[in-house]
């Protein structure tokens, strides 16, 4: 289905868009906790799938995957929650940030690159996950885009990070979809490692970054990424 243009967005479907914006942690308030469960469900079915049927590995998934986060991001559409992203922020210099999970396929000279393009604290993104009946354009709308950019916009907000870091899997085209929001690659082609350590057939990633001390991350806004953006919920409490 082709994109609609920006401008020609129906109002009515716009107004049914909802993008919050969550700390790590479940929130305490009734309406903002079930909003969280809702962007927790959907990651936890979505990526239950990807492991457990694409990629042949069986495994159980753990909450604790989503509240240790710093900063959790989800787009809902009338009060669906079609789509998910997440970062946490690291330091480093620091030889358990190194140790995390996050970097078990990383090769030294990729974590060498990154190490040199800040010496602060960094963002690392996983898990980037949207519904099935989302991830083809609906409504006139590309709503992974979307997602991606209202992800990348919170980061841009980030007061401890300078650069945000991500594995795109490239068996979906994620790294295409990075690319076109404002990454650009620090290495391509790494092996796909299991949190065993185990290679999964046919699975490589691009490791992108995105540094907001340039312009370039927000320069794929459109009306209708702004919209969104600027009519965003925090629910931090």
């Amino acid at each position: 289905m082709k994109e609609t243009s920006p401008a020609e967005f129906d109002e009515a479907i716009v107004s049914k868009i909802k993008l919050c914006v969550f700390s790590g942690s479940q929130p305490t308030s009734s309406e903002a906790a079930l909003m969280y469960e809702k962007a927790y469900i959907l990651w936890k079915e979505v990526w239950g799938h990807v492991i457990n049927v694409e990629m042949g590995k069986s495994t159980r998934l753990f909450s604790d995957e989503i509240s240790k986060q710093s900063k959790i991001v989800s787009l809902f559409f009338d009060n669906i929650a079609v789509g998910v992203a997440f970062y946490k922020i690291r330091d480093l210099d620091s030889i358990v940030s190194l140790d995390d999970s996050f970097f078990r396929f990383w090769p030294q000279d990729s974590i060498n690159k990154l190490k040199a393009l800040s010496s602060k604290r960094i963002s690392l993104a996983s898990n980037f996950t949207v519904h099935p009946d989302f991830r083809k354009s609906r409504m006139g709308i590309c709503w992974k885009g979307l997602l991606l950019q209202s992800f990348v916009n919170e980061f841009a907000m980030e007061e401890e990070a300078e650069v945000m870091t991500t594995a795109a899997r490239k068996i979906r085209s994620n790294e295409k979809l990075c690319f076109k929001h404002g990454a650009t690659v620090l290495s391509h082609d790494i092996p796909y490692l299991t949190l065993d350590g185990l290679p999964i057939d046919g699975e490589i990633a691009d490791l992108v970054v995105w540094d907001k001390r340039g312009d370039k991350i927000l320069q794929s806004n459109n009306q209708l990424s702004l919209a969104v953006w600027n009519s965003r919920l925090n629910l931090n409490k």
